[in-house]
């Protein structure tokens, strides 16, 4: 079980890898991500078969197949599961 939990990790992570290096130019690029289950946070249960549209470095929208423009770059992550990374996981302010 955990075998298979870090192959789908390493896997995601060298797609992600794979998007980022070959765009040469990421601000005006855009791309479709298929993924098999999406956590987003938001929802109480996760997004299945779900594609996220992403317009240089921004989602531009969340949706079923049907939202991919035509043209566009896509990349097909399977049955893997997509989260939201943690982003100043421990922030101290100042008083």
């Amino acid at each position: 079980m955990m075998r298979n939990f870090f192959r789908q990790a390493f896997a995601f992570f060298l797609a992600c890898v794979a998007v980022f290096i070959s765009s040469p130019t990421p601000a005006e690029e855009t791309i479709a991500i298929l993924a098999g289950r999406i956590i987003d946070g938001k929802n109480v249960r996760p997004l299945s078969e779900t594609v996220i549209v992403v317009k240089g470095e921004r989602i531009a929208a969340i949706g079923d197949r049907e939202i991919i423009p035509s043209g566009v770059r896509i990349v097909d992550l399977g049955s893997s599961t997509l989260l939201p990374g943690m982003i100043d996981g421990k922030v101290f302010k100042e008083p």
